[in-house]
């Protein structure tokens, strides 16, 4: 215990006066924080409750570690998953395929993300996502096809904990606040709820935005118009081949440079330009059917033309089958139209000539009434 003359020796040295100085102020704030902790109750200890949570908050910001995270609120048995198929198509009409898939995508619940003329992205139900891609393979010939599966859980679940932990957060903080008597505390938790309330618009976006990938599947379908891919598979056709690709029911140009083979009229069908070089005949329901020979520059056998002409007509149509009629072996194909319609080619080879045959029919409807008569004819042999 200092002596009043020993105290006031000590205040009168250099450093004395800043020593009493910060004794005074010790002694006031320990004064304020007791009449602080009388008049606001249990305002601190109740604040300091929210420490952990915050802490937990701050924490979960600094180390960012997804999987951690994942691994808090979702079992192995709870992935979230997010699939995506891709297709490129070859097709007549992209706009009408485009149409089409639109409907589809309609039908399955889905929406339309992003439309370009040659493209489109949807997205469809994820439960609905294996039937809606093979119902859209089925408008076009596939040249492309790919599915992929994402495993978002990590992300998804992420989000979804630190979005829990800021609403939490930001929930006791409006506790506290209204509870709070001091102004510059108040002020202070005004500030944290709305840097809260700004993180949590950011985590609700992110997480809609997850939600979405689990729950919808995209699929992008890249449309190849037939006539593109035509052109340029004309351009490099070896000799003595061009001809086949120059092959349609719709034309001439082929069956007019052929000379003439003859079979009997099928019932129902009448001879027609009698006074051209090919063999025609055709019922008053468009139904067509022609014959005509060419002569086999290359030698080759039945089966090579046929492997040639299956070649070159398989990406025109979407679908193509092969059977076989008496001596000649028939390609069968369908066309991409949303009635399709059927064209046949048959050939033979005999010696230096190919023995060709087009059959035409407007619609599945109309070769059923036509075919066994076209090929009884075929099957009794040229006249």
């Amino acid at each position: 215990m200092l002596t009043l003359a020993e105290f006031v020796r000590f205040i009168r040295r250099p450093k004395g006066w800043g020593w009493l100085f910060s004794l005074l102020c010790c002694v006031g704030t320990f004064g304020c924080a007791s009449s602080y902790q009388s008049s606001a109750g249990r305002f601190d200890s109740e604040l300091s409750e929210a420490a952990p949570m915050m802490a937990r908050e701050k924490a979960l910001d600094v180390a960012g570690d997804e999987t951690v995270a994942a691994t808090v609120i979702v079992g192995a048995d709870a992935r979230k998953l997010h699939y995506e198929g891709a297709v490129t198509l070859l097709v007549t009409n992209p706009r009408d395929i485009i149409k089409k898939i639109i409907d589809i995508t309609t039908r399955r619940k889905g929406y339309l993300e992003r439309i370009n003329p040659d493209s489109v992205v949807v997205q469809i139900p994820a439960t609905a996502f294996d039937e809606t891609f093979n119902e859209i393979l089925a408008l076009g010939k596939v040249l492309e096809k790919l599915v992929t599966t994402a495993d978002i859980t990590a992300a998804y679940t992420s989000v979804e904990l630190r979005l829990r932990i800021a609403r939490a957060t930001r929930d006791r903080l409006v506790v506290l606040l209204g509870k709070a008597t001091d102004e510059e505390q108040k002020i202070k938790l005004l500030e944290q709820i709305e840097q809260l309330n700004a993180k949590i618009q950011i985590l609700e976006s992110m997480f809609a935005a997850l939600n979405n990938k689990v729950n919808y599947s995209t699929i992008t379908v890249t449309l190849e118009p037939y006539h593109e891919l035509d052109d340029g598979h004309q351009d490099f056709e070896p000799l003595g081949m061009a001809w086949i690709n120059e092959l349609s029911p719709y034309r001439e140009e082929v069956a007019g440079t052929g000379k003439m083979l003859k079979f009997n009229e099928p019932p129902g069908m009448l001879r027609v330009n009698k006074d051209r070089t090919y063999w025609s005949v055709e019922s008053g329901d468009r139904v067509m059917f022609r014959a005509y020979q060419r002569d086999n520059i290359l030698r080759g056998d039945t089966n090579f033309w046929t492997h040639a002409l299956s070649l070159r007509m398989t990406p025109k149509y979407k679908s193509v089958a092969q059977t076989k009629v008496g001596e000649y072996i028939v390609l069968r194909m369908e066309s991409f139209d949303e009635v399709p319609v059927v064209y046949c080619i048959g050939l033979e080879v005999r010696g230096d000539a190919i023995r060709l045959i087009e059959i035409f029919f407007p619609d599945a409807t109309l070769e059923e009434k036509y075919k066994a008569g076209i090929f009884a004819s075929i099957g009794q042999g040229a006249l």
